[in-house]
């Protein structure tokens, strides 16, 4: 339970809204999305309704349809300053 709570002391947890929902609808139309695919459009949509640019995941693969207004960064490479 602390980790939870330390997650949403640093990052603002966003949810679903009628304004993602409609992305939701146009995004399966647009990349015909079926089954469990389902839930990383959720989360593509989420990001497009509230101007995110970046999505961090290990799961590249499951986001590159949606690089067109998203930018894919992925967790497993090593960041360098």
């Amino acid at each position: 339970m602390e980790d939870i709570k330390d997650f949403q002391s640093i990052f603002e947890v966003l949810f679903e809204t009628s304004d993602s929902i409609e992305h939701l609808v146009r995004l399966c139309d647009e990349f015909g999305v079926k089954g469990k695919q389902i839930h990383d459009a959720n989360i593509a949509s989420i990001t497009k309704s509230n101007i995110i640019q970046y999505l961090f995941t290990n799961n590249t693969e499951d986001f590159t349809r949606y690089k067109e207004f998203l930018n894919i960064i992925d967790l497993s490479c090593e960041i360098t300053q």
